[in-house]
């Protein structure tokens, strides 16, 4: 009853802890740069890059705020080079037997 009440609140207070949380979560902790890097982006090594997007999505059918993020973690590897990785190995063994 009284989440209803104070629904714009909690949903504020809601908002600026997950984005407390995931600035921590992801500069402190993941390492991923706050700011975008300079320079040529095409000069640079695709391993080392790192960030992260996100949006917030207010809908009624889930009552209060959920989110939804994409990261891409320093020094791993991205799902389409990982793709091509396994796709080559089954080209490349195909072509043995």
């Amino acid at each position: 009853m009284l989440m209803n009440k104070y629904a714009p609140h909690i949903a504020i207070f809601l908002y600026r802890k997950v984005k407390i949380l995931i600035h921590v979560f992801f500069i402190k902790i993941c390492g991923i740069p706050e700011k975008e890097l300079n320079g040529d982006w095409t000069q640079q090594d695709t391993t080392e890059n790192s960030w992260f997007w996100g949006r917030v999505k207010f809908t009624e059918t889930r009552g209060v705020q959920h989110w939804h993020f994409l990261v891409k973690l320093p020094h791993v590897l991205d799902t389409g080079v990982l793709g091509r990785m396994i796709h080559d190995a089954r080209v490349v063994r195909q072509e043995l037997k």
